[in-house]
């Protein structure tokens, strides 16, 4: 039972008089009637289903028996259940068997044969699929499936049907059959048919279906007149409109689905009709085929057994066959309307064509003929010919001895068959054939031959061979095209020269199984439609007056019951009047519902509240129908509260759904109505508007839950900023590290080399003796441009942090003038070059020193000059140097004016945005990513000042920096540039690096050999005694070794990215030991908290890469003044003894004149590199047997070091080919590493040629 009745009842049940005393709904009498029917209606009903059920298995078993006797036991006999049954004829002649029952009957799903094997399992023989479709079951397929009554079907041999039963191919219900073999009694296979479940569960109900109807109908009819016999409402309430509707429809749709059903019933007796019609065709057309193979037997073994043929066959004398054949061939041809004469020797190769037409001359052994001579009987069959003819060929062996030595084939076409076929039916046939099995330059000659239309794109996938009309009619084309792509004999109809045709189809088979094509029938069913026609008309029309005068006769009856309820309605409305003028204002519903809920009374304001009319609710609906389903269940226990107190109500909130949907909130007042009796009648009440309010509420409560969502995806965003903030400071970081490795190289041989030459022998050293000064100039050039570089890397890792406001500026002492000079005379070279004049003017006095940041000021007059000088074809640059006093910071003012190409205002307006510039052409003239003038902007700003521009087109541009500067009082001011104020800043610097001396002993733990042997000469040269190891592994035991012999080491310089143990790692674990020597760390990792993570590690100090040899030297000076004090470690290994001094001895002079010997001329710097290169072969080994194992871990460490190695000894592009090597070992992409490691082989090889000279290093532009 509903809600509704559960409510209904517990509201209405409580009312003992409604006009009079209540009877109750349900009396004994009634519930025995009620159920005895029930009991009746169910026991008929199962009875009902069981027959139909009784009724349809039967009928399944015998067509299934009828499918089983019409298949050939001979055929059956060939069968064995092995998947080389399916190039025998005997299994596709069955399977063509299959599909025809199949065809005959579509609602027979799958027709198939099972047999046993060995083993006792059911398997699969031959089925109906076609070849190829994903259903098809092979022989020799095992059927897990099968039932215990299936499997004993092999020994009882009874029918049975089964179902419905689930297998991998859907839910079924099947018909199974033994077949037994006559001679011996034993059952050769079982024969299924197949119908899908759910189509015969509705055959069952289709045949229950007009006595279940008739049994509804009676139950339908005592529940009714019980239902009659309870008291009614009185509750006034219109008929007419209620009513009229729907017995109208009731009679319509009754008399619409007559006349559907007249109709469906006709359209399957057509379909019946025409399917038993194709049925008919595909038999017919089958046994003329069966008959005229039958004749070209009989013709082709009296030519086999011929005694002269038969010699001359076996002989192969051609010229005697011809002489024989001739004759023989036109009787046949005449007879038989012969087409093929083919005599073919046991080899296959043809002996004789004795063909009228050379188009149907075979060139070798066919399929047909190739079964006659395997099995050595005759052999017959369909084949499709490449020109799109059918072709019946017969092949009979001819034998000599118990061998074949060769056959007779003969064939003719089978259009004659075809013509009878459609002749004797009385319909309309067609063959279509699939493309892909045709030539089309045979088909369309073969077509004209025949003067019939080739039509060869007329179908997409199919093409027209035949066809009774002459040409396939354009309104079966596309019927055509789906009964060929959908498999099946579906039924179709089309309008054709004023005719109504109704299409099939069925499959035509090869002598091979293949399904070939379709052949369709066209059959004309105008005169059944016409028929129909005019029964449909005279029965409609006799429908439709019978109709007119029911309806007529219920509209007069209705109506005048609507009067008097019309009456008493208007009645109503003058009372709602009164009401519904005080209720209008305040939006408020007057009601009133009687004890079952059901509204009696409603105001017309309902009208702007609801959008119901009232009307719509009075008599119709009840408070309880204004809900929403899924609220109902909770409403109806509130309801019943209600009615079961019948007390007073006041201020209930609750919705109501209005018209549209939509829920209206509203504050309901109601009081119980009684009567004169004292019996409950309902309640009277009120029902205001509240949604204002109620809207105001969720607005106020969605706008905090929006701002709390706000809030959430505001600190989600903060997190994700500060996550991509930190992945842009570890990969600036680890930028910086790849840029500074080779840099350590680069700086720290020049300084080697310049120092050699100072230090070398005139005498001793030819290249000293000319012009050594200018070798010096040229290195301190190359030097001084190096470390410019080295300051770019560093201002790199700060651009982020002018971008997020984080700058750091430096505030140091440095010389503006000589800041200036130096970069001109960096920038020089590139003016010369471009034959400019760059030239300095100074506006004196210029204060000698200044605090601010060099770096910075360095940085953006490059930056401008470089631009100048890019942007000037002809004339010069001019820097003006001026000085602004101020108080407390003064200003430097730098204007750079050259006689350039120039800039309109639009292009000096983009001038300062990032990946901007002047014009969209000035990439392409000049180059450059349109990045350098922002950040010379923003580094300026940052300082203080600001970086402007004044320029006309054509007549060059005029930059001007300005810079906010602290004057150093002590330093004086300038009145000119003193002679080699930028030659010469760092010669006393470069002094003091030769003089420095060490005396003690360094442990070095670097993984890179170029690494080593650069840190080393310079320790080595500078007096020390170094020792070197790979990892901080070796370096952790170097320094427990050390201690045990009692000799410690004075400073360890530990890299601290290493394999097996890295720096960090041995540091900590030194540490642990108790062991206080001095740790520098030595890293290409320059961030701030790249330093703090060494000094947390225990390293005492910190160098950066690359490696400035000044600032190594004097931390090493004052780090070993004092030798480190004697730490007494605990050993594992007390007995140890200690080594004698001998041990400890520091190495010869000899060892570190050699180092510096090395160095003392070009030609030993040379041969450090002829090392180098002469290393690169095998590295480049260690890396193919590593990618060849697939240790990525172990390929990317050596690309990693090769990278850092080429870029130290010039070698730009070996860098980059490792570098790339390196990102493909990280991503183990084995194919894209290999393609690297190919490229950089052919670079070392280029380089051991001498084709790749190492890179100069040039001075900065």
């Amino acid at each position: 039972m509903s809600v509704e009745g559960n409510a209904s009842n517990k509201r209405g049940k409580s009312s003992p008089c409604v006009g009079g005393p209540r009877r109750r709904f349900l009396s004994p009498l009634k519930l025995t009637v009620l159920a005895t029917v029930l009991i009746a209606g169910t026991i008929f009903g199962w009875w009902t289903v069981s027959k139909a059920r009784r009724d349809m298995e039967n009928e399944l078993l015998r067509h299934a028996r009828l499918g089983a006797q019409a298949l050939s036991v001979q055929n059956l006999r060939a069968l064995t259940g092995k998947r080389e049954n399916v190039s025998s004829p005997e299994y596709w002649r069955i399977k063509q068997q299959l599909a025809a029952i199949r065809s005959a009957n579509p609602q027979y799903r799958y027709l198939y044969l099972m047999g046993r094997n060995e083993d006792k399992d059911v398997i699969a023989l031959v089925d109906n699929v076609p070849v190829g479709d994903p259903d098809e079951w092979l022989p020799g397929t095992v059927y897990p499936e099968a039932s215990a009554a299936l499997r004993g079907m092999f020994d009882d041999t009874l029918p049975v049907v089964e179902g419905p039963r689930p297998d991998e191919w859907g839910v079924w219900v099947s018909a199974l059959v033994p077949i037994v073999d006559p001679q011996t009694g034993v059952v050769m296979a079982v024969f299924g048919m197949d119908v899908e479940a759910s189509n015969w569960e509705w055959e069952i109900a289709g045949r229950c279906a007009m006595p279940m109807a008739l049994l509804l109908m009676l139950v339908i009819g005592v529940v009714g007149a019980l239902a009659s016999s309870r008291r009614t409402d009185p509750s006034p309430k219109p008929v007419l409109r209620r009513l009229l509707p729907y017995l109208t429809g009731m009679v319509v749709i009754l008399t619409a689905c007559a006349g559907m059903l007249l109709w469906k019933q006709h359209r399957d007796r057509l379909r019946d009709e025409l399917a038993d019609r194709t049925l008919e065709v595909e038999r017919g057309f089958h046994m003329a085929i069966r008959q005229q193979a039958h004749g070209l037997t009989i013709a082709a073994q009296a030519v086999s057994a011929d005694v002269q043929i038969h010699n001359a066959v076996v002989n192969e004398n051609v010229d005697r066959l011809k002489t024989l054949l001739s004759e023989r061939f036109s009787e046949i041809k005449h007879d038989s309307k012969l087409t093929h004469f083919h005599i073919i020797n046991a080899e296959g190769q043809q002996l004789l064509c004795m063909c009228g037409d050379k188009r149907n001359k075979s060139n070798g052994l066919g399929n047909i003929a190739t079964q006659a001579r395997d099995k050595g009987e005759v052999a017959w069959g369909v084949e499709l010919e490449a020109c799109g003819k059918f072709t019946l060929r017969v092949a009979a062996p001819v034998m000599h001895k118990g061998r074949v030595m060769g056959c007779i084939e003969l064939g003719k076409d089978l259009e004659d068959v075809l013509d009878d076929l459609a002749s004797h039916s009385g319909n309309q046939l067609a063959a279509i054939v699939h493309k892909s099995l045709l030539d089309r330059d045979l088909f369309e000659k073969e077509m004209q031959l025949r003067d019939k239309p080739a039509d060869w794109n007329r179908l997409a996938d199919d093409v027209t061979v035949y066809a009774s009309q002459g040409r396939l009619p354009d309104p079966f084309v596309e019927m055509a095209a789906q009964l060929s792509s959908d498999g099946g004999s579906h039924n179709n109809e089309a309008v054709f020269d004023g005719k109504t045709w109704m299409v099939s189809a069925c499959s035509l088979y090869v002598s091979s199984g293949d399904e070939a094509g379709k052949l369709l029938m066209m059959r004309d069913m105008t005169l059944k439609k016409a028929e129909f026609v005019r029964l449909m008309a005279v029965s409609g029309a006799a429908g439709a007056v019978v109709l007119s005068l029911l309806l007529c006769f219920i509209y007069v009856l209705l109506r005048r019951t609507d009067a008097a309820i019309r009456a008493q309605q208007r009645e109503l409305q003058e009372n709602e009047a009164r009401f519904d003028q005080l209720a209008e204002h305040s939006r408020t519903i007057a009601w009133e519902v009687n004890e079952h809920g059901l509204f009696t009374y409603v105001s017309h304001v309902c009208r702007d509240v609801l959008g119901f009319e009232p009307d719509v609710l009075v008599g119709k609906q009840t408070c309880f129908d204004l809900h929403h389903a899924k609220d109902r269940p909770d409403i109806a226990q509130k309801l019943d509260q209600l009615f079961e107190n019948k007390a007073v109500f006041e201020n209930l909130v609750d919705y109501i759904r209005a018209s549209d949907g939509s829920m209206v909130w509203v504050s309901i007042n109601g009081i119980p109505i009684f009567c004169e009796h004292g019996c409950f009648r309902g309640f009277r009440g009120s029902m205001t508007d509240i949604s204002a309010r109620r809207l105001a509420e969720e607005t106020i409560l969605a706008t905090n839950h929006q701002l709390s969502s706000a809030i959430a995806r505001a600190n989600e965003m903060t997190l994700q900023a500060e996550q991509a903030n930190a992945t842009k400071s570890e990969f600036l970081a680890n930028m910086s590290h790849e840029i500074r490795t080779p840099m350590t190289a680069i700086l720290g041989f020049v300084d080697l080399l310049r120092e050699s030459l100072e230090k070398c022998d005139p005498k001793r050293c030819p290249i000293s003796e000319s012009n050594s000064q200018s070798r010096l100039e040229n290195l301190a050039t190359i030097e001084r441009n190096g470390e410019h570089l080295l300051r770019l890397i560093n201002d790199i890792l700060d651009l982020s942090k002018v971008e997020s406001g984080k700058m750091r500026l430096e505030r140091v002492r440095c010389s503006p003038v000589s800041i200036v000079e130096e970069v001109l005379s960096m920038m020089r070279v590139r003016a010369v070059e471009r034959n400019l004049t760059l030239e300095a003017k100074y506006d004196f006095p210029m204060p000698g020193a200044v605090m601010s940041d060099p770096t910075r000021m360095r940085q953006i007059l490059v930056n401008l000059i470089g631009n100048a000088i890019k942007f000037t074809n002809q004339g010069g640059i001019d820097v003006k140097v001026s000085h602004v006093p101020g108080v407390p910071s003064s200003a430097l003012v730098f204007e750079i004016h050259d006689t350039g190409i120039g800039m309109t205002g639009d292009q000096m307006e983009r001038l300062f945005k990032p990946f901007s510039q002047a014009d969209a052409s000035t990439t392409r003239h000049f180059g450059g990513t349109g990045l350098g003038l922002a950040i010379c902007r923003k580094l300026a700003r940052a300082m203080g000042g600001d970086v402007t521009v004044r320029s006309e087109l054509g007549k060059g541009s005029t930059f001007v920096l300005t810079m906010q500067v602290e004057i150093c009082v002590d330093s004086g001011y300038m009145t000119c540039v003193m002679q080699g104020t930028c030659d010469h800043p760092t010669e006393t610097t470069k002094k003091r690096a030769k003089d420095i001396r060490l005396s003690g002993r360094i442990l070095l733990a670097e993984d890179g050999l170029d690494n080593q042997k650069l840190v080393s000469t310079i320790l080595k040269m500078a007096g020390a005694q170094v020792e070197v190891v790979e990892n901080g592994r070796q370096a952790v035991r170097a320094v427990h070794a050390s201690y045990l012999k009692n000799t410690p080491y004075d400073v360890i310089l530990m890299d601290m990215q290493m394999p097996e143990m890295d720096g960090y790692q041995a540091t900590s674990q030194l540490r642990a030991m108790g062991i206080r020597t001095p740790i520098i760390a030595l890293t290409a990792h320059t961030m701030p908290t790249d330093r703090q993570k060494c000094l947390d590690a225990g390293c005492s100090e910190y160098v950066a890469k690359p490696i400035d040899r000044q600032k190594l030297l004097d931390l090493l000076a004052g780090l070993m003044k004092t030798p480190p004090a004697q730490e007494a470690i605990a050993m594992s290994d007390n007995n140890s003894a200690p080594q004698t001094p001998a041990d400890n001895a520091p190495q010869n002079a000899a060892d570190d004149d050699a180092i510096y010997s090395t160095y003392q001329n070009e030609e030993g710097f040379e041969e450090i590199i002829a090392q180098f290169v002469a290393r690169l072969p095998s590295h480049i080994d260690e890396m193919r047997r590593a990618l060849n194992a697939s240790l990525w871990e172990e390929l990317r460490r050596l690309a990693h070091q090769l990278k850092g190695a080429g870029g130290s000894y010039g070698y730009a592009a070996l860098t980059d080919e490792a570098r790339t090597l390196e990102s493909h070992a990280k991503q183990a992409d084995a194919e894209k590493a290999n393609l690297s490691l190919v490229a950089m082989a052919g670079l070392v090889r280029r380089i051991k040629a001498g084709a790749d000279k190492p890179a100069k290093k040039e001075s900065q532009e």
